[in-house]
């Protein structure tokens, strides 16, 4: 019997037929800020106005600002929660990329280290040329690693509220990385053909 999959839980109120507030109060599901996103943008979707909905939480978000309500729980504007999440959503991405990116760069290193320790068969000229090629390569590829530890770290370090500068920013420095990293691959594959 398959699982029902739920948007989330919680509490809606209508005045005028307009949806005004949603609550994440719920019994036992302990609904997250990405449910509410999921219902709003399911709302939204059916073509409700959601930009004046509140949306009444638990505890504070600290990316969001907030007031209170009549229960002294924590408000947030429906808006705000749902370009929250989005932001949140392609931050996650882009880190996903840079670790994505770092593992393409463990993998060619390794290739690199296995291609030096088989060029002992070569004659003492090529040797030495083609030992320096691979050491280049490594040593470019391990900046380019220390260059995106930099980033994750430097983001990670940045204000709890990412904006969409901060975002794109981090989307190019992703494109410029992953660009450098597919030079050295060429370069990489095209020294392996002359050793073949």
């Amino acid at each position: 019997m398959p699982v029902p999959q739920y948007l989330g839980a919680g509490e809606l109120k209508i005045q005028n037929g307009q949806v005004t507030d949603i609550t994440m109060h719920s019994g036992h599901y302990n609904p997250t800020i990405e449910n509410v996103h999921k219902i709003l943008n399911f709302f939204a979707k059916q073509g409700v106005d959601i930009s004046k909905v509140q949306v009444h939480g638990f505890e504070k978000i600290p990316q969001l600002p907030c007031t209170y309500d009549t229960n002294n729980l924590p408000c947030f504007e429906a808006p705000m929660v749902v370009e929250l999440v989005d932001k949140l959503a392609m931050e996650t991405n882009i880190k996903s990329l840079f670790i994505s990116l770092n593992n393409e760069i463990k993998g060619l290193r390794e290739d690199i280290d296995s291609k030096l320790k088989a060029i002992k068969k070569l004659k003492d000229g090529e040797i030495d040329y083609v030992r320096y090629n691979l050491q280049t390569m490594d040593a470019e590829l391990m900046w380019l690693q220390k260059d995106i530890q930099k980033e994750l770290a430097v983001n990670s370090l940045r204000n709890s509220r990412p904006t969409k500068e901060n975002i794109i920013d981090l989307s190019d420095t992703a494109d410029k990385l992953k660009e450098k990293f597919d030079a050295i691959k060429t370069k990489y594959n095209n020294s392996i053909k002359e050793l073949l």
